[in-house]
């Protein structure tokens, strides 16, 4: 009887060991390397992964083993992908498998992902863990197939598979962070951005130069401000990474890195490149010549110095060894280190070895540098992505500097006019006669020397109010435009005779009862004093503030006194009747 069940033992062990050496995942193979997955990425999980330039299967042809890599992510959490193949000049069908009940079977079912119709490369999309999907690690394949819209898991011709690791976490009570995004770049700062999946108003941020190990960079321990301004220093590359405060003692997991940085290209074969780049016709034009193929089909030519400005058009001509390619040329007008289809500023492609390419700077582009990407790839139809990798082809950075068109001349202010003129204020305004949005005022006593008067540098609103001046003093005054990077303009003419009022409240109680008429008034005007008091002095002034008729005698103890106004030209002004103990006001017309 224990013979038997001790026979039964062993029989039951050696059949269970049995099936754990035969399960496994079925052997993907392809009939031909030159199509493969040059590199995978994702952004969203818990890690991410980040695999570049894997080349034609590690394994075996058309197979990579990149287990040892994982994402992660927890039921409904989205994962978004980027699968790069070989070639941007092709047209692939891609797939992802994850098998969720570990059974060494990549089933129909178990299909993330998958294209119907063959797409570009690199393609981009993502998928969602399910839901109730167990905590655990899981068998994840990755595939790019150049025939098959829709590729199997287990083999094809022109393909590659990659498997990755796919980590099944715990739902948290706080979730991290998604859709990092980086806006408003300049030369030193950038505007960092995510969108918030809590209702956390807190977060931490940290950042350190590209590749850093997380933990151990700049941290921004609490923010309220979503984006959060950076300081960057230009030319550095950086990851960063955010993660939501949701209360006291309950952070979210860090989401990250988004890499401030430019995209990597490559080749997968040798020869074919850009022999000559050259520029005619910019301020300081760029010059490139090489005799023989970059490492990795990419040169770095950012030290050299090129410069144009806002508006101008030059030419880039380049030269390929290969025959017939085709040549895009980006710039990265937002300084997000991106290279967006919108930033496209020249494209060609024909049989012609031997291109010339247009590029026209816009209007409006501010001074600064920015990078340059000129990438080539062979065959006469060819659209080379700023990214990843081709069969055949180079990519070249330049710098390029936007600086002051050389003739440019900051404009000089007319027309300075003053308006709403009191005892101690008034609205000087001006005709601007460029694009500054910035002035410079100077004033002083009429007849004052320039450069010893009072200075209101940065102005910034035409009108500009000016206060703190003295009652019934005369004033001239300057404008000046300041273009910023592109200087000052001389001073605008001079406004003089601008006389300032007395203090309205010194308005004396016998002065209640003066009137002017007619008003309006073609060539008389009377002015009535009844209370015949006081010696008062009459004057005229037009709406720049200039004087343009005094009367001091006409009311010596008089009741009304007559003033003769043919002489001035229609339009509105201001006449004041005045003494030491007060002053009063009217506005009339002269018709």
């Amino acid at each position: 009887m224990k013979k038997s069940l001790l026979n039964g033992v062993l029989i039951f062990a050696a059949a269970f060991w049995s099936l754990n050496v035969n399960s496994q995942y079925c052997n993907y193979s392809s009939t031909s390397n030159q199509e493969y997955i040059n590199s995978f990425e994702t952004t969203g999980g818990i890690p991410n992964i980040l695999n570049l330039n894997t080349g034609i299967g590690a394994t075996s042809i058309g197979y990579s083993d990149f287990t040892a890599m994982s994402v992660g992510g927890f039921e409904g959490q989205t994962i978004n992908f980027t699968i790069a193949m070989n070639s941007s000049n092709g047209q692939y069908g891609y797939s992802i498998y994850i098998d969720w009940n570990n059974d060494f079977t990549f089933g129909t079912a178990e299909k993330v992902y998958g294209t119907t119709a063959q797409g570009v490369s690199p393609f981009s999309n993502s998928f969602s863990v399910p839901s109730g999907q167990a905590v655990g690690q899981y068998r994840m394949r990755v595939i790019g197939d150049w025939i098959d819209p829709s590729p199997g898991p287990c083999g094809s011709t022109y393909s590659e598979a990659e498997d990755y690791t796919f980590d099944v976490t715990a739902s948290p009570n706080c979730l991290p962070p998604t859709a990092l995004v980086v806006s408003n770049g300049t030369p030193t700062t950038i505007d960092f951005g995510w969108t918030e999946m809590n209702s956390a108003n807190a977060w931490e941020v940290e950042y350190g130069a590209y590749g850093y190990p997380q933990g151990s960079g700049t941290s921004v321990s609490v923010t309220t401000s979503n984006s959060y301004t950076m300081n960057i220093t230009a030319g550095v590359e950086y990851d960063f990474y955010v993660r939501s405060i949701c209360s006291a003692g309950s952070s979210s997991n860090w989401a990250g890195p988004y890499e401030f940085r430019y995209c990597d290209v490559s080749t997968t074969y040798q020869g074919d490149h850009l022999t000559d780049v050259n520029s005619m016709g910019a301020l300081v034009d760029l010059s490139y010549s090489t005799t023989t193929y970059p490492a990795g089909g990419y040169v770095d030519e950012t030290a050299q110095l090129f410069t144009s400005y806002e508006g101008q058009t030059f030419d880039i001509t380049t030269e390929y060894m290969g025959g017939g390619n085709g040549v895009n040329i980006w710039v990265d007008w937002n300084l997000n280190n991106v290279f967006e289809a919108s930033e496209v500023v020249a494209t060609l492609a024909d049989a012609n070895p031997s291109k010339t390419l247009s590029v026209t700077i816009p209007i409006g582009t501010a001074l600064g540098e920015y990078r340059m990407r000129i990438r080539s790839e062979n065959g006469a139809t060819a659209n080379p992505s700023p990214c990843g990798s081709v069969l055949f082809g180079s990519a070249i950075d330049f710098n390029l500097t936007i600086d002051l068109d050389p003739g440019f001349v900051c404009a000089i202010p007319t027309d300075v006019i003053a308006a709403n003129i009191t005892g101690t204020t008034l609205d000087l305004s001006w005709t601007e006669n460029g694009a500054a949005t910035l002035w410079n005022i100077e004033y002083g006593l009429n007849g004052f020397t320039p450069g010893t008067g009072t200075v209101i540098n940065g102005a910034n609103s035409n009108p500009y109010s000016i206060s703190g001046l003295t009652p019934e003093t005369q004033y001239q005054f300057y404008v000046q435009a300041d273009c910023q990077a592109g200087g000052t303009s001389d001073w605008s003419y001079p406004l003089g005779f601008v006389l300032t009022g007395e203090d309205v409240s010194l308005e004396s109680e016998f002065l209640m009862d003066v009137s002017v008429f007619p008003n309006p008034a073609s060539s008389i005007i009377t002015v009535v004093n009844p209370s015949n008091s006081s010696a008062l002095k009459i004057e005229i002034s037009d709406m720049n503030g200039r004087i343009v008729l005094v009367e001091n005698k006409a009311l010596n103890n008089a009741k009304e006194a007559t003033l003769v106004i043919d002489q001035l030209e229609k339009g509105i002004y201001t006449l004041r009747v005045h003494n030491n103990e007060g002053q009063k006001n009217f506005k009339i017309v002269k018709k």
